[in-house]
């Protein structure tokens, strides 16, 4: 007597959880979040690569990002910008201490420059005034984009459900986001190919996601779930 197999070909775990992810990302329900995608983490003359000599973790999320922000503004969903903002007189004594260790050359977001989107992504004021609390700019003083910021009620505001967060870097402010988002009771996506970091990091990050606070899929994933077939050619 030959018994069926009990356990699950790879295939349809893959099916049944982007199944569950599209069920997650109703339009009335989600906001994107994009986080950290600053001139002195990202930009050839910011702070991460002029002085800490970070490689480019940035250039490869752009185009996903600024796709996703196109598909979402299309649809009405709203757009979150988490902004770093590490200036001493906004960060806390703990986190002061440790970003001191970089040295005041290396401390990042704190110059305006510094702290502004980069210039791919950096939406135009028309964008704020047309849109209204549907694209906004959120300031944080660590790397959890909802400790000490109105993020939560923001999102409670608009009735959201899920956030699909992206940005940099992988492993620190979008894992730490993350996790928060989870525990304060948001559904979670992580875009894997609108996130930057070192390689092995996201690749550990991610994981690390997808096992323990939420799902990880592509931004062509998440735009074929918020826009008709047509419309989603035209992004693309």
């Amino acid at each position: 007597l030959l018994l069926a197999p009990t356990f699950v070909s790879a295939i349809d775990q893959i099916e049944a959880r982007n199944m569950a992810i599209h069920d997650l990302l109703e339009s009335n329900t989600t906001a994107l979040l994009v986080v950290d995608m600053q001139n002195d983490f990202c930009h050839e003359s910011g702070v991460n690569r002029a002085v800490m000599k970070w490689p480019d973790v940035c250039s490869t999320a752009v185009q996903p990002i600024a796709s996703l922000v196109e598909s979402a503004r299309q649809v009405d969903i709203p757009v979150i910008w988490i902004n770093a903002d590490y200036h001493p007189d906004n960060v806390n004594s703990a986190f002061d201490a440790k970003l001191r260790q970089r040295g005041e050359a290396g401390r990042p977001a704190v110059s305006e420059w510094g702290k502004a989107i980069i210039d791919e992504l950096n939406p135009a004021s028309s964008v704020f005034e047309e849109r209204g609390t549907n694209e906004i700019v959120i300031s944080k003083p660590s790397f959890d984009a909802f400790t000490d910021t109105p993020l939560k009620e923001e999102l409670q505001r608009r009735n959201i459900e899920t956030v699909v967060v992206t940005g940099v870097a992988t492993s620190i402010c979008v894992e730490s986001t993350v996790r928060s988002a989870l525990f304060e009771g948001f559904h979670v996506v992580v875009v894997k190919d609108g996130v930057g970091d070192l390689p092995e990091r996201t690749v550990s990050s991610l994981d690390r996601v997808q096992l323990l606070f939420g799902h990880v899929t592509s931004a062509l994933n998440i735009i074929g779930s918020w826009l008709p077939p047509a419309a989603e050619k035209l992004i693309i």
